[in-house]
Parts: structure tokens; C-alpha cells; sequence
């Protein structure tokens, strides 16, 4: 077991990892293994669906996918791109409600006793990109003077990492969200990146058809079930 220690801050109880590929161990077993952990909440990782552990009562709280593509060495034409820049103001409460619809699947909303935190989480974790502690760059698209759209990255090694995107919901369908890739794309090849990746849940089927349809494909899968042992 790992003790998260910054979601143990936040939440205000203690959270453990738990990273299991294959449970051989019998529902009861399973349960008295977690339960030796003296977390109120205990976050398991397999790369497999993990059936002995919904047969514990354990539920599945997110699918996360990986979506990833290989980068051009040339980047796209600043015409497809140039609606995006960069940005550095403000946390505004656009850029607020674009994080939070940006998690609209996520295992914090989807967890009932964790959703009262599920906003408070999104609106740091947008607030600390924009300082440039979680993402080395935020792009945004605006219309008429209104911020649309964003998009955060990440470069780590050779590996360009989106960790927020969005829409706003009234301008779904003008190719908002592509462009942010485009920008995207730019970005990563200035930095010599060979290597794109998103995490998305496959319930979002939206965004996993978005991704393949602007080049990426499913790379692997994460089951996360979430284990409350209080």
C-alpha cells in the first residue's frame, strides 16, 4: 500500500494506492487484504478488469483510457491554428467552468462520496496549470472576447501530456477542440517531442471518437476501483 499524501490533504482522510494486475485471491481474501490498510479510502489500479474485486463489493470508478500518436518532425500551418494563444492572466470563471466540464466523467464526480470535492479539484488543478505548477503551457481560443476553449500540455521526456481540455458547450461543432490539438501538435514539435498522449474514461465516448478522428489511437486501458473502508 502507497499513502497518497496530497489526497489525504485534500480530502481530509486517508487515501492509499493499491496497484494489482492480477487478484487470484477469493472475494473474502481480497476484501481482508485491503482491509489491513488503515485508509478510509483505498484507490486500486490493474491493467485488467478485475471481476474478484466487484465480487467484493468493490466498485469500478473509472476506465482510464490512454489515447496516443506518434509526432510529425514539421509542425501544421499557423492558419489551422492561429485562433488559439497562449495564456497567463487570470483564473477567470470561464476557465473555471471549462475545467470542470473537462471532468465531467471523472471517477471524483462519479464517486458519490467524493463529488463534493469533485469542483473544489478541477478548479485547482486549472488554477495551478495557469501558474505553470501542473502544465508548462495553456492555450485558449476566445470568441468575442469570451474564453471558448482551452487546452493545458505537459512535456515530459520526448512525451507532450494534454491535461485539460474543453468547450464550451455553445460552440460545440466549430472546431474548437481540434484546433486546440493543432496548437497542441505545434507546441509538442517545437519542443522536438515525438510522442503525444490524452487520458480520457471510455465512457466518454465523445472524447475517445474526437481522438481517433484527429489521429490517436487507444493505447492502453487502467480499471480503478475504489475501496471505502469506512
Amino acid at each position: 500500500m502507497q499513502r497518497l499524501d496530497w489526497d489525504s490533504e485534500f480530502f481530509g482522510f486517508t487515501v492509499t494506492r493499491l496497484d494489482v494486475d492480477r487478484c487470484l485471491a477469493g472475494p473474502a481474501a481480497l476484501r481482508e487484504l485491503i482491509g489491513e490498510s488503515d485508509a478510509e479510502l483505498v484507490y486500486l489500479f490493474s491493467t485488467v478488469r478485475q471481476p474478484n474485486l466487484e465480487n467484493a463489493g468493490i466498485a469500478l470508478a473509472d476506465e482510464k483510457a490512454t489515447f496516443a500518436k506518434q509526432l510529425p518532425t514539421v509542425a501544421v500551418g499557423r492558419e489551422e491554428i492561429a485562433a488559439a494563444v497562449s495564456y497567463s492572466g487570470p483564473v477567470t470563471d470561464e476557465l473555471l467552468e471549462l475545467a470542470i466540464r473537462s471532468g465531467s466523467y471523472s471517477r471524483f464526480k462519479r464517486d458519490e462520496r467524493l463529488a463534493g470535492k469533485f469542483e473544489e479539484l478541477f478548479r485547482l488543478w486549472i488554477t495551478k496549470s495557469v501558474k505553470r505548477m501542473l502544465a508548462d503551457e495553456v492555450f485558449v481560443i476566445r470568441d468575442a472576447g469570451q474564453i471558448v476553449g482551452m487546452v493545458t500540455l505537459k512535456a515530459e521526456n520526448a512525451v507532450g501530456r494534454i491535461g485539460l481540455i474543453a468547450v464550451d458547450l455553445a460552440h460545440q461543432g466549430q472546431r474548437i477542440g481540434r484546433k486546440l490539438l493543432a496548437e497542441a501538435d505545434r507546441w509538442y514539435v517545437a519542443r522536438y517531442l515525438t510522442r503525444a498522449e490524452v487520458v480520457t474514461q471510455l465512457a466518454n465516448q465523445a472524447a475517445c471518437r474526437f481522438y481517433e478522428q484527429n489521429g490517436y489511437v487507444l493505447d492502453s486501458v487502467v480499471y480503478v476501483y475504489h475501496a471505502w473502508l469506512a
